[in-house]
């Protein structure tokens, strides 16, 4: 799956800057030579390293806290690979993990959506993007089906989203399509693939 992320994604990247995301379970982090996988798979496509996004939830970030795993997304990082954090904000609750684990994107988990416009809603989310802010992380809201949830989110100073708003999922034909047609800008979206790995 990530070899073939890659690949689809290197036409894309070339034409539009787009990047690719794909999410990555806590077996995988504890294989040994999974670097080597990742790095081959981007050298295979022809990808740059920064156009890899490698996304782990917040409960396997925790879980699998161990000092190989923290070396391997070290070094990861260092080859320019990024690493997002999913589900943010419903894990542990302990941000302790963010101090010692290389992390460069925080993606707000759904269950978080500014939804009814409650203040306390708006307050859950402007705390994260506040965070972010403060660790240079960029933040990228999850699961936005509205207009008024993308609204809600610029004034709130979140400028990445995904979600049905935006686009559906699709084959990659499809996608192609999609971003040929709009000259590979999808408003207010985030700028890239995902690509969800066994």
């Amino acid at each position: 799956m990530l070899r073939q992320a890659c690949l689809d994604v290197r036409k894309w990247h070339d034409r539009f800057g787009i990047s690719v995301t794909v999410n990555v379970s806590g077996r995988q982090l504890r294989e040994p030579g999974f670097g080597d996988t990742v790095v081959s798979a981007l050298r295979d496509a022809g990808l740059p390293r920064s156009a890899l996004i490698l996304e782990i939830t917040e409960t396997v970030l925790v879980s699998v806290g161990t000092d190989d795993v923290t070396e391997l997304l070290y070094r990861l990082r260092a080859e320019g690979v990024r690493i997002a954090v999913d589900d943010f904000g419903t894990g542990y609750s302990s941000l302790a993990y963010l101090r010692h684990v290389p992390v460069d994107i925080l993606k707000i988990d759904r269950a978080l959506m500014p939804d009814g416009g409650l203040a306390e809603e708006l307050a859950f989310t402007r705390a994260i993007v506040e965070l972010g802010n403060s660790l240079r992380l960029s933040s990228i809201a999850e699961a936005v089906e509205t207009p008024e949830q993308a609204e809600r989110l610029r004034q709130l100073d979140c400028p990445q989203a995904q979600g049905y708003h935006f686009s559906r999922p699709l084959p990659a034909d499809d996608l192609d399509a999609v971003l040929t047609a709009s000259g590979g800008v999808l408003t207010g979206a985030t700028p890239s693939a995902t690509a969800v790995a066994p």
